[in-house]
Protein backbone atom coordinates (compact mmCIF):
# COMPACT_ATOMS: atom_id res chain seq x y z
CA UNK A 1 0.00 0.00 0.00
CA UNK A 2 1.28 3.46 -0.85
CA UNK A 3 0.50 6.50 1.29
CA UNK A 4 -1.26 9.09 -0.87
CA UNK A 5 -1.40 12.73 0.23
CA UNK A 6 -4.99 13.43 1.19
CA UNK A 7 -6.77 16.31 2.84
CA UNK A 8 -10.25 16.07 4.31
CA UNK A 9 -12.11 19.26 5.16
CA UNK A 10 -15.00 19.06 7.62
CA UNK A 11 -17.28 21.76 8.90
CA UNK A 12 -16.32 22.40 12.59
CA UNK A 13 -19.86 21.68 13.73
CA UNK A 14 -19.84 18.35 11.88
CA UNK A 15 -16.40 17.47 13.27
CA UNK A 16 -17.58 18.21 16.83
CA UNK A 17 -20.72 16.13 16.20
CA UNK A 18 -18.54 13.21 15.12
CA UNK A 19 -16.31 13.38 18.21
CA UNK A 20 -19.22 13.86 20.63
CA UNK A 21 -21.12 11.01 18.99
CA UNK A 22 -18.20 8.59 19.04
CA UNK A 23 -17.91 8.88 22.79
CA UNK A 24 -21.58 7.88 23.12
CA UNK A 25 -21.44 5.13 20.50
CA UNK A 26 -18.23 3.37 21.52
CA UNK A 27 -17.73 2.06 25.03
CA UNK A 28 -13.96 1.61 24.88
CA UNK A 29 -12.36 -0.29 27.74
CA UNK A 30 -8.82 0.78 26.78
CA UNK A 31 -7.66 -2.77 26.01
CA UNK A 32 -5.07 -1.50 23.48
CA UNK A 33 -5.76 -4.34 21.05
CA UNK A 34 -6.37 -1.81 18.25
CA UNK A 35 -2.66 -0.93 18.35
CA UNK A 36 -1.28 -4.46 18.61
CA UNK A 37 0.23 -6.48 15.74
CA UNK A 38 -2.23 -7.26 12.98
CA UNK A 39 -4.89 -4.66 13.80
CA UNK A 40 -3.75 -2.07 11.28
CA UNK A 41 -2.10 -4.40 8.73
CA UNK A 42 -4.57 -3.49 5.97
CA UNK A 43 -3.59 0.18 6.30
CA UNK A 44 0.12 -0.25 6.96
CA UNK A 45 2.67 1.24 4.54
CA UNK A 46 5.55 -1.28 4.55
CA UNK A 47 8.04 1.09 2.85
CA UNK A 48 7.52 3.82 5.43
CA UNK A 49 6.96 1.38 8.31
CA UNK A 50 4.07 3.59 9.31
CA UNK A 51 0.29 3.82 9.50
CA UNK A 52 -1.26 6.96 7.94
CA UNK A 53 -3.85 8.01 10.53
CA UNK A 54 -6.07 11.02 9.75
CA UNK A 55 -5.58 13.88 12.19
CA UNK A 56 -6.23 17.63 12.41
CA UNK A 57 -3.61 19.73 10.66
CA UNK A 58 -5.37 23.08 11.03
CA UNK A 59 -8.63 24.87 11.68
CA UNK A 60 -9.70 27.79 9.53
CA UNK A 61 -12.86 29.60 8.42
CA UNK A 62 -15.20 27.36 10.40
CA UNK A 63 -13.59 24.18 9.03
CA UNK A 64 -11.31 21.48 10.35
CA UNK A 65 -8.70 20.13 7.92
CA UNK A 66 -7.54 16.56 8.41
CA UNK A 67 -4.53 14.92 6.78
CA UNK A 68 -2.58 11.71 7.33
CA UNK A 69 -0.22 11.73 10.31
CA UNK A 70 2.27 8.90 10.02
CA UNK A 71 2.40 6.77 13.15
CA UNK A 72 5.53 4.68 13.39
CA UNK A 73 5.15 0.94 13.66
CA UNK A 74 7.59 -1.46 15.27
CA UNK A 75 8.20 -5.02 14.10
CA UNK A 76 7.18 -7.74 16.50
CA UNK A 77 7.23 -11.51 16.08
CA UNK A 78 3.59 -11.61 14.93
CA UNK A 79 3.41 -8.38 12.87
CA UNK A 80 3.67 -4.63 13.35
CA UNK A 81 2.43 -2.71 16.41
CA UNK A 82 2.01 1.03 16.94
CA UNK A 83 5.17 2.53 18.42
CA UNK A 84 3.02 4.44 20.95
CA UNK A 85 1.81 1.20 22.54
CA UNK A 86 3.47 0.56 25.89
CA UNK A 87 2.24 -2.11 28.32
CA UNK A 88 -1.03 -2.40 26.33
CA UNK A 89 -1.76 1.34 26.70
CA UNK A 90 -1.24 4.30 24.36
CA UNK A 91 1.48 6.56 25.71
CA UNK A 92 0.04 9.45 23.63
CA UNK A 93 -3.63 8.78 24.39
CA UNK A 94 -4.57 12.46 24.97
CA UNK A 95 -2.98 13.49 21.65
CA UNK A 96 -3.95 10.47 19.57
CA UNK A 97 -5.07 11.12 15.97
CA UNK A 98 -8.69 11.43 14.84
CA UNK A 99 -8.63 7.90 13.32
CA UNK A 100 -7.55 6.45 16.67
CA UNK A 101 -10.24 8.40 18.54
CA UNK A 102 -13.03 6.99 16.38
CA UNK A 103 -11.83 3.36 16.14
CA UNK A 104 -13.58 0.90 15.46
CA UNK A 105 -15.84 3.33 13.61
CA UNK A 106 -15.16 5.06 10.32
CA UNK A 107 -16.71 7.82 8.27
CA UNK A 108 -17.85 6.97 4.77
CA UNK A 109 -17.49 9.24 1.78
CA UNK A 110 -21.15 10.20 2.26
CA UNK A 111 -20.41 11.27 5.84
CA UNK A 112 -22.17 8.28 7.39
CA UNK A 113 -20.67 6.72 10.50
CA UNK A 114 -20.11 2.97 10.13
CA UNK A 115 -19.05 0.28 12.57
CA UNK A 116 -16.21 -1.98 11.39
CA UNK A 117 -17.38 -5.23 12.96
CA UNK A 118 -14.46 -7.08 11.34
CA UNK A 119 -12.10 -5.61 13.96
CA UNK A 120 -14.26 -6.98 16.77
CA UNK A 121 -14.69 -10.33 15.02
CA UNK A 122 -10.92 -10.62 14.59
CA UNK A 123 -10.46 -9.65 18.26
CA UNK A 124 -8.66 -6.34 17.62
CA UNK A 125 -11.26 -4.46 19.64
CA UNK A 126 -13.28 -5.24 22.77
CA UNK A 127 -15.43 -2.09 22.61
CA UNK A 128 -19.18 -2.35 23.00
CA UNK A 129 -21.17 -0.43 20.39
CA UNK A 130 -24.40 1.38 21.26
CA UNK A 131 -26.43 0.85 18.07
CA UNK A 132 -29.16 3.30 19.13
CA UNK A 133 -26.57 6.09 19.59
CA UNK A 134 -25.03 5.19 16.22
CA UNK A 135 -28.41 5.67 14.54
CA UNK A 136 -29.02 8.98 16.38
CA UNK A 137 -25.56 10.23 15.39
CA UNK A 138 -26.15 9.42 11.74
CA UNK A 139 -29.46 11.30 11.85
CA UNK A 140 -27.59 14.37 13.21
CA UNK A 141 -24.84 14.00 10.62
CA UNK A 142 -27.31 13.72 7.75
CA UNK A 143 -29.15 16.80 9.00
CA UNK A 144 -25.92 18.83 9.22
CA UNK A 145 -24.78 17.74 5.77
CA UNK A 146 -28.20 18.58 4.30
CA UNK A 147 -28.12 22.04 5.95
CA UNK A 148 -24.62 22.65 4.55
CA UNK A 149 -25.65 21.67 1.01
CA UNK A 150 -28.60 24.10 1.14
CA UNK A 151 -26.29 27.05 1.89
Amino acid sequence: MQVQPMLVTLDKKLYKTYLDSFEKIVNCNGCGKCCKPGAKDAYFDSKLKAWPALDIVKEENGSVILAPRLLGMRKESNGFACENLKASKCKNYAERPFDCRIFPLSIGIDGEITFNSEFVRRKYCEAKINQKELEKANEKVHKLILEKTKQ
